[in-house]
């Protein structure tokens, strides 16, 4: 600080500083790359955490060695050390997603605290605070214009004058590529970054005493160079940013090629088809069997025009990727197939001709996929309602089954601890698969009430998860009921819920009972339909897995009629609310899970470089967008054309669908399974 330098020290400090720093970067590159390669355990978890580690290490220990202790430029050197980190480094790397993840919030943080302590910085200078040296006055403030203008030139300058040489190589720039980039350098982080390390190397030496009489023309010096900085980076924030979006139009770099609108039209297909897949499959569920198409339609854009035509390709095709599955089974169409597109005369008779046999082809594959003495779930769950009958009854002779006299305490605990892991597992499906969300309470309760029940299941009680999911879900919904129902809240909570059901359910309760707010149902509701949906494939995979076992045969019955009691008390929670309310909630569900997987889908492409960061940002907002609408849905008669075909009547029985264009045979078909659906079915 304060050293003179000649033209000939000038170079060679120049030298120092940037050769030196170049080095020492090459130096610690090359280290972190033989630290990366030492840690060659590719399926150890922990690895993957230390290759992240010592990248932040090295990193910030060649800054310091090439800063403090060899006097070059440590960003030169950092600089250097991750080029050749990345040339040489990549392919030692277990988890690039893990340290890509890693860094971006490492940056996010660091950015954030460097722009706020900068901004205090250059706030204070600007306003003349006491504490700085010297006032920043209107003639600073010119001075900062001009400079502005000055770096702009010199930068569109620079660009012209290697525009020969970067129009030839790498991704060769064109010339309004070349002038976005002139335009769009933004200046900030490493000008600040380095002003703030000056103004403390000058406040430092203030206070060490180390410049005697020059402390007050070095903090002058300071606080002017860090008022400019900071003007740089603001007008160029101010100015440069909020003008990129245009400029880009202006410039035509954002206009989609040819070529690209039709790879983003066979993406959209791709899409489209991989939602409708999913529609089939969820319709496949008992649960969902009387999800109306009207509703989907009314929230799931992007399949609101799906025809019949369409609808029986894909049936086609899905029946042709689960015909071997062992739980296959055919979606349930009744409310999907009234709502379809319609076409003339002729091509509705077509379609109804091959809707006719599309229908009876699933109706002969469902048959086919439970054959007499295979055990399914349908049969599992006579078996259990049969088994459970008997122990009461004492009449176990009579069916044929042997009841034991006493379980083997071991291998019953063990079992029903690996029935709650694999119920755990189901729950962590639906959160990836978008069936619920980690900030929604009913996550939080279903996850939580799993500790309590494996605590209680290891001192060898029985499955208790309802229980406790009961008890956490009592807590915090008496407190969101009490919340709900204050005066001035009441009217901002309420404005969303279907005030028609709501008022239906009110008709309905006794006098002096409190109302449930519809906040409190849909959580309830969605508990049950999460939890059953979670029991009952854990049912189906320990039946599978331990079916055959003779030392475990008693056990896994044991297991699964307790699992299948735990069903029973949700099941008649469920029931205790209108029909017609519990379809509105599982509705919505269902389109919430649709919208997931197709954010999912979406994302996927994204992460395979199939689409652009971008294009994906796009379609993302357009998916938060419907889940905001779903959210808010607070229709008084129902969404458009839902109770034409609806599976429920007025006081919310079911009802056969009212559809003349659907196939006799098929009408027949579904009045048949309508009739014999249970409640334990539904």
């Amino acid at each position: 600080l304060g050293e003179d330098y000649t033209w000939g020290s000038g170079i060679a400090k120049f030298c120092q500083m940037a050769m030196g720093g170049c080095a020492v970067g090459l130096f610690f590159g090359l280290g972190l790359v033989f630290c990366l390669w030492l840690l060659n355990r590719y399926l150890s978890r922990e690895e993957h955490v230390v290759q992240v580690s010592a990248t932040a290490a090295l990193a910030y220990l060649c800054y310091y060695v090439a800063d403090a202790v060899w006097h070059t430029s440590g960003v030169i050197a950092v600089l250097t050390c991750g080029l050749v980190t990345n040339v040489l480094a990549r392919a030692f790397v277990a988890d690039m997603e893990l340290l890509e993840d890693f860094w971006v919030l490492v940056e996010h943080l660091l950015n954030t605290v460097l722009f706020a302590l900068g901004g205090l910085v250059w706030g204070s200078i600007i306003a003349n605070s006491p504490d700085w040296v010297g006032n920043f006055n209107a003639k600073d403030w010119g001075y900062l214009f001009v400079l502005y203008f000055i770096l702009l030139a010199l930068r569109f300058f620079l660009f012209a004058a290697f525009y020969p040489i970067i129009s030839r190589i790498g991704l060769k720039s064109s010339p309004q590529e070349m002038i976005f980039q002139s335009w769009g350098g933004l200046r900030g982080a490493v000008g600040i970054a380095l002003a703030i390390a000056l103004d403390n190397l000058v406040r430092s030496t203030e206070l060490s005493g180390e410049t005697d009489n020059a402390d007050a023309f070095y903090s002058l010096q300071t606080n002017k160079l860090f008022g400019f900085v900071g003007g740089i980076a603001f007008l160029t924030l101010l100015v440069n940013a909020t003008t990129a979006g245009p400029l880009l139009k202006k410039l035509g770099l954002v206009d989609e090629s040819s070529a690209r609108v039709q790879v983003l039209a066979c993406y959209r297909a791709h899409w489209r088809e991989h939602t409708i897949q999913t529609m089939l499959k969820l319709l496949t569920q008992r649960r969902f069997a009387y999800v109306n198409f009207a509703v989907i339609r009314a929230h799931v854009n992007h399949i609101a025009d799906l025809t019949k035509d369409e609808l029986i390709t894909q049936l086609e095709k899905f029946r042709g990727s689960q015909s071997h599955s062992y739980q296959y089974r055919p979606p349930t169409l009744d409310n999907v197939w009234p709502y379809l597109e319609e076409r003339t005369e002729e091509e509705n008779e077509e379609r109804r001709q091959a809707g006719t046999a599309i229908l009876k082809q699933l109706e002969a594959d469902r048959r086919a996929s439970l054959p007499e003495g295979r055990v399914t779930m349908e049969t599992v769950g006579s078996f259990l309602r049969q088994y459970r009958a008997s122990l009461h009854s004492k009449q176990t002779g009579d069916m044929g089954i042997e009841a034991p006299a006493e379980l083997p305490v071991a291998s019953l605990t063990e079992l029903r601890r690996i029935f709650l892991e694999i119920v755990r597992r189901e729950y962590d499906k639906q959160l990836s698969g978008g069936e619920l969300f980690a900030r929604d309470f009913t996550s939080l309760t279903l996850l939580q009430s799993l500790e309590f029940a494996v605590e209680k299941v290891n001192k060898g009680e029985p499955l208790q998860d309802w229980k406790y999911t009961s008890k956490l879900d009592g807590a915090i919904l008496a407190s969101i009921g009490h919340i709900m129902h204050l005066p001035f809240l009441n009217k901002c909570f309420h404005s969303h819920d279907p005030k028609e059901l709501m008022a239906a359910l009110a008709d309905g309760t006794k006098e002096g009972e409190r109302v449930p707010t519809y906040e409190e149902i849909r959580i309830q509701v969605e508990r049950v339909l999460s939890f059953l949906h979670a029991h009952r494939q854990a049912q189906e995979v320990l039946q599978r897995e331990f079916f055959e076992s003779v030392e475990f045969s008693a056990v896994e019955k044991q297991v699964l009629q307790e699992s299948e009691d735990e069903c029973m008390e949700a099941e008649d929670l469920l029931l205790s609310y209108p029909a017609r309310l519990t379809q509105f909630i599982t509705a919505h569900k269902f389109c919430r899970i649709l919208l997931a997987s197709s954010a999912k889908y979406i994302e996927g492409l994204n992460h395979g470089g199939l689409l652009k960061d971008s294009e994906a940002e796009e379609y993302m907002e357009h998916f938060q967008h419907e889940l905001t609408v779903i959210e808010k849905c607070a229709h008084e008669t129902g969404h458009p054309g839902e109770d034409e075909y609806s599976m429920f009547d007025g006081g919310g029985a079911p009802i056969t669908p009212r559809d003349s264009s659907l196939p006799g045979e098929a009408r027949n078909s579904v009045q048949g399974r309508v009739s014999t659906w249970s409640t334990h079915d539904v």
